[in-house]
């Protein structure tokens, strides 16, 4: 309600000061948006049957790491026991440029390597199409689970991701200055011991309940209330 209050053509985001949506400008956005601009009109197409676009995805996903540092701030919990949010951008990226175009990322947002951090979430966008890939990397065997709304689309969806998920996280392994955290990290992903790779229809089957959509709108939204909910709390 309070984005559809602003003007269609005004840019929102999320300020890392308030917990409000801003009103700003493009040439300001930088400032409030760690992932871009949003217009009022891309957020208020989930209320014209319309899928979501990259835009409002990144923002909703902005709002979720202020959440998180706020958190960390508040709890006074260490960063590598938080979680971390990427934008859309950065799959398609790695497919375009391979590591080496993504290498920077990470410490762009201050946080050295993903291994720095308990959990990470991306958006994927393949195919037009968003699936939430989770990354849980503080316990043994680490994970990578791939949410996907479309019943059906489960296998499509890790067997698209798996690779540029190894390539990520082979090249975020060869960049950990700590060696003995390094040698902790296995980079063999075959090894049922030290790695999981999961599609909804694998969690379904450990019983996990997982929404689904009835129609060829809500990935999008799917994408962003699976990462809000996963990300709430840090005891499941």
């Amino acid at each position: 309600d309070e984005f559809l209050r602003c003007r269609e053509d005004e840019i929102v985001g999320f300020s890392t000061e308030s917990k409000h949506p801003v009103r700003s400008t493009r040439s300001t956005s930088a400032t409030w948006n760690l992932y871009g601009y949003a217009t009022v009109s891309s957020f208020a197409r989930v209320c014209n049957n319309q899928m979501l676009t990259d835009e409002p995805i990144n923002a909703y996903f902005t709002r979720l790491l202020q959440r998180e540092l706020n958190r960390v701030k508040k709890d006074g919990m260490l960063m590598e026991d938080s979680y971390f949010f990427f934008s859309t951008f950065l799959l398609r990226k790695l497919a375009d440029s391979g590591y080496d175009g993504v290498k920077n990322w990470a410490k762009r947002y201050k946080m050295p390597n993903v291994f720095d951090r308990s959990r990470v979430y991306i958006p994927y966008h393949n195919a037009l199409h968003y699936v939430l890939i989770e990354l849980v990397l503080s316990v043994l065997p680490r994970q990578v689970r791939v949410f996907d709304s479309v019943r059906g689309n489960e296998s499509v969806s890790l067997q698209s991701s798996r690779p540029l998920m190894e390539m990520l996280l082979r090249g975020e392994h060869g960049r950990l200055d700590d060696i003995f955290v390094k040698e902790q990290i296995s980079t063999d992903f075959n090894d049922p011991k030290e790695w999981c790779f999961s599609s909804t229809a694998d969690l379904e089957k450990l019983g996990w309940s997982i929404p689904r959509q009835d129609n060829n709108v809500d990935c999008g939204v799917f994408c962003c209330m699976t990462a809000d909910y996963r990300s709430q709390d840090h005891n499941h």
